[in-house]
């Protein structure tokens, strides 16, 4: 298993990063390896909603566990997923900032001297990614790592 912790400040309060994290729909805004995210289940939101993510290699579906308003979510992916996941995303206020912690572990089918040997590589491609978090919210646009060019304005 492959667990790692990136933190991150954006300049946006702590209402404004969760209201977007809390919408996986919004992940390949930021995250240029997921093609698309779509909701399953019924319209609620939050903990408990069921969503299915299209990456470049793969899929996995996931479910909200925990969710507290501007405070935290996480999401943890069902046991047919592969690679599995779980992901804990913990905001708190900083000023007129948020200090974001991501909590990520990745379960893969690969030996555990191959998950230890790209758990590095893999940490620092999640914290590009929050880099671009942190600029799209920062600023309503960003350029992925792959070219697309992404706005929320």
């Amino acid at each position: 298993m492959i667990e790692f912790r990136n933190c991150i400040t954006i300049d946006s309060p702590a209402g404004r990063v969760f209201d977007f994290l809390a919408a996986p729909e919004n992940l390949p805004m930021w995250n240029y390896y997921i093609r698309r995210v779509e909701k399953l289940s019924p319209p609620k939101d939050g903990q408990g909603a069921l969503y299915h993510q299209v990456r470049k290699e793969d899929e996995q579906t996931f479910r909200i566990t925990d969710c507290v308003p501007a405070e935290r979510i996480e999401m943890v992916s069902t046991e047919d997923s592969s690679p599995r996941f779980r992901r804990k995303f913990s905001l708190s206020e900083a000023g007129d900032s948020t200090e974001l912690v991501d909590d990520f572990e990745l379960s893969t089918s690969y030996p555990a001297l191959i998950e230890k040997i790209t758990g590095n590589k893999v940490k620092k491609a999640v914290y590009d990614n929050l880099n671009k978090l942190k600029e799209i919210l920062e600023t309503g646009e960003t350029v992925l790592q792959d070219g697309r060019r992404v706005s929320i304005n």
